[in-house]
């Protein structure tokens, strides 16, 4: 006896309401959080770091390029160029009180400085990778996500957030710069946007593992596919996602990535 063909299907199904906001687009650069005198010096210790590093030979000049424009980024006052994305969660990681209802803000870093690595752990091609992403290892990183931290504890103590909100839970309120510092060490999680394992480069932009001191950057980070795509000393190899993208973008990656699938 023959099975009959399944020809139901069910789904949940949304409207989608969309308004228009008075003004322009609300973007939130370090400059719209902090005073500029204190970007300012963050700037100039900065400057100062790369220029040690430059001068042992430890950065390549691809990394010494993202750096420069992350810098001309930072420089940005008008305000245009979002470092900090702020997100609304209608749950609590940390739930006390089963019967209390929580919500979270959370603030994610768009431009970091710190950068990882990912190498081959087996000539099993089905062994994990040896995968060390070194979050906050620059501390302007930290510093990014305390101004983000010291913004939603502005966003909480206004209104309409002050009738609703009880109380803070994790972290604790009132902790002094150091102590959230420490907190945001503890808890920070990936965004799960990775990317620039492949970077799209100049071949020459770059060395190799051997000629470079292994002091900050324990792993090469060089030029792999150009501009079409293809990969550098190959015939025709393409690589199409999100490695090739060669320094972090304010966005989630998923857009960029369909447009590099759509280039090849």
């Amino acid at each position: 006896m023959e099975s009959p063909p399944i020809s139901e299907i069910e789904a949940f199904v949304s409207t989608p309401f969309d308004y228009i906001i008075i003004g322009q687009r609300w973007n939130w650069g370090l400059n719209n959080i902090l005073n500029h005198s204190i970007i300012s010096t963050k700037i100039d210790e900065i400057e100062a770091e790369i220029a040690v590093r430059k001068s042992t030979g430890v950065l390549t000049e691809l990394v010494m390029q993202q750096y420069t424009i992350q810098l001309d980024w930072l420089k940005n006052k008008e305000g245009t160029l979002p470092h900090l994305e702020f997100l609304l969660f209608t749950q609590g990681l940390v739930k006390s009180n089963p019967k209390a209802c929580y919500f979270m803000m959370a603030a994610g870093a768009q431009h970091p400085r710190s950068r990882g690595s990912v190498h081959i752990s087996s000539a099993d091609p089905v062994q994990e990778p040896a995968i060390n992403p070194r979050y906050l290892t620059e501390e302007f990183d930290a510093f990014s996500l305390l101004a983000g931290y010291r913004a939603i504890e502005k966003l909480s103590q206004t209104p309409p957030f002050t009738d609703i909100i009880e109380e803070q839970i994790m972290p604790a309120a009132k902790l002094s710069d150091d102590e959230v510092i420490q907190y945001i060490r503890q808890t920070c999680i990936s965004g799960s946007h990775y990317m620039g394992t492949a970077a799209m480069a100049h071949r020459e932009l770059g060395g190799t593992q051997s000629s470079r001191p292994q002091i900050y950057f324990p792993y090469v980070l060089s030029g792999v596919v150009g501009s079409n795509l293809k990969v550098h000393g190959t015939a025709n190899l393409r690589v199409a996602d999100a490695s090739i993208i060669p320094l972090p973008i304010a966005a989630h990656i998923q857009a960029t990535v369909y447009a590099i699938g759509e280039k090849v």
